[in-house]
């Protein structure tokens, strides 16, 4: 911030003697550029160093206090107006790297931004000069502010964002040479060196080639430092009455140069902007091409990887599909005989199993007192037939839920439910137990496999009833979306662990003793079967003595 307030001061200081000695306009006012190009460095907090360093510079110039605060505060109202605008319309801090923002800028900072200034200026020293001397001080002031952001703000905000040289020793001599080329043409045209008859020709257009080659070889920072030092020179020149513009009077001659430094230094960075445009959009396609082709290469290997790999799995797959087929057919062919077997196992089964029945119970009729010894063996024998027979139903119920299967029909759960309720309520009344169902809803199914489905879960929450606990079973269903149903059969009998949830669906396994419970260890290996034929899913979740909860999941 001091440091601001003191540049602030000195450029101002350096302004004062860039006035003409007998017009008192000036050529060019430093303090407008400094100020906008600390701005847009910094930011907008170091507003208040431009207003001390503007008010310390009026009031060692002028004296007058009220005077030196209007003036100060117009100065820093002119900044952050540059800085807004800028920053609004014309990119910020990237101004200069497009030509549309460039002359966005020169229209903002040179019509807009430095009116505002002069408005200040102007009306706090014209005093009693009237309307005239109002006008002629508001131009003087309006004109060195515009061509000081023209001028000077370029050269500071550039070098500021990218303050490194950045060349090569080859670039750094082109550099060299154009910085000496410009001196010279500068001095030549501005400096007064030529005869009389020949200084005030128009020799300020050999400016211009200087401003191309470097637009066209460097960046906008270079171009706006070459820029710098012809301006210098031809304000120099002309406040010393030399150069192509001597040849006016005072106020043209002011005037001509402004128009000059402004023409010049616009065009200069503009054209060094479009050529960096074109620099980057060259480096960007020749760096898009190079990707291009890499990803054109790549995407080329992977294809032919691709082929490759498609006409090996299209091989695998008709040799998969072929032994598929044979296997299908195999297993066809296997899973007919073994329907075949299974049927004819069971009914070749059941009739010696019906004789040793009827056998029995002649048995007892021709036997009216047995022998006591002989009693227990009968009763195993009859105790083992009946066992026997209930496991070939078992095994016959379970092979006719696919081979036997009935038709898909409406079937309404709630009929279902109650009719195998019915059959099991008054041994669950005996053991102080009851069974509560919810409404179900109706869905395609196998009427007879749900009649089945939930006699063996209410047969098995029975059977495996805690012995000094009442029974009690809950039926319940819910809705999941519109395409299933969720169906879950919840007792309070002896429970299972966890890690059993899925052994009990396996057949023939039991988790206790014969003796302890009965059953073939079929009733839930049929129930999976017949809920998955119904293309739905059945899980079970228990704790030992907290009962089980069977979770079945049919399509609607």
């Amino acid at each position: 911030m001091a440091g601001i307030v003191a540049a602030y001061f000195i450029c101002g200081k350096l302004g004062l003697r860039l006035t003409h000695a007998r017009t008192g306009i000036m050529a060019l006012w430093p303090p407008a550029g400094l100020a906008l190009s600390a701005l847009l460095i910094f930011g907008d907090w170091t507003w208040p160093a431009i207003f001390l360093g503007s008010f310390f510079l009026c009031l060692a110039t002028i004296g007058s206090f009220m005077a030196s605060l209007s003036v100060a505060t117009g100065s820093t109202l002119e900044g952050l107006a540059g800085l807004y605008l800028i920053s609004r319309f014309a990119g910020g801090r990237k101004v200069f790297e497009r030509s549309l923002d460039i002359f966005k800028f020169a229209v903002l900072a040179v019509f807009l931004s430095a009116a505002i200034g002069a408005t200040f200026v102007a009306t706090s020293l014209s005093g009693a000069g009237g309307w005239v001397r109002y006008t002629d001080l508001w131009l003087i002031k309006w004109a060195g502010s515009a061509m000081a952001d023209i001028i000077a703000v370029p050269i500071f905000l550039l070098w500021s964002l990218r303050p490194d040289w950045g060349w090569s020793r080859r670039r750094s001599f082109e550099m060299a040479a154009i910085v000496i080329l410009s001196l010279l043409t500068g001095m030549l045209a501005f400096g007064g060196f030529l005869s009389a008859a020949l200084d005030n020709y128009p020799f300020d257009f050999m400016c211009l080639p200087i401003l191309i080659w470097t637009a066209f070889r460097f960046t906008q920072r270079e171009t706006a430092t070459v820029s710098g030092i012809l301006a210098a020179l031809a304000i120099r020149g002309t406040l010393h009455g030399f150069g192509p513009f001597a040849r006016f009077d005072p106020n043209e001659a002011l005037l001509l140069l402004h128009v000059f430094m402004g023409i010049t230094a616009g065009i200069a960075l503009m054209v060094a902007a479009t050529v960096s445009q074109g620099r980057r959009a060259e480096r960007a396609l020749r760096g898009d091409n190079t990707a291009l082709e890499s990803l054109v290469n790549e995407r080329t290997e992977d294809l032919a990887g691709m082929v490759k790999k498609m006409e090996a799995e299209i091989a695998r797959r008709q040799r998969a599909e072929t032994s598929l087929e044979q296997k299908t057919e195999e297993l066809t062919r296997s899973n007919e005989e073994l329907e075949q077997f299974a049927s004819v196992v069971s009914h070749e089964l059941q009739e010696p199993l019906r004789k040793i029945l009827v056998y029995d119970e002649l048995f007892h009729e021709a036997a009216a007192q047995p022998e006591p010894s002989a009693e227990p063996y009968e009763q195993r024998m009859a105790d083992a037939a009946r066992r026997m027979q209930r496991l070939v139903d078992k095994i016959l119920s379970l092979s006719r839920v696919t081979s036997k299967a009935g038709r898909l029909e409406m079937v309404d759960l709630n009929a279902v439910v109650r009719e195998i309720a019915a059959d099991f309520t008054q041994r669950f009344s005996e053991a102080g137990g009851e069974i509560k169902a919810e409404p179900l809803p109706s869905l395609p199914a196998d009427a007879l496999q749900m009649h089945e489905l939930f006699a063996n879960l209410i047969s098995n929450a029975y059977k495996f009833r805690k012995k000094n606990e009442p029974p009690r079973l809950s039926i319940t269903g819910r809705a999941l979306g519109k395409r299933e149903i969720e169906i879950t059969v919840q007792d309070n009998g002896i429970g299972f662990e966890g890690g059993d949830a899925e052994r009990i669906f396996l057949p023939f396994e039991r988790l206790h003793r014969r003796s302890e419970y009965e059953g073939s260890g079929l009733g839930l290996t049929i129930c999976r079967r017949i809920v998955e034929r119904h293309r739905g899913k059945m899980t079970a979740t228990s704790a030992p003595g907290k009962g089980v909860a069977f979770v079945i999941t049919l399509p609607r």
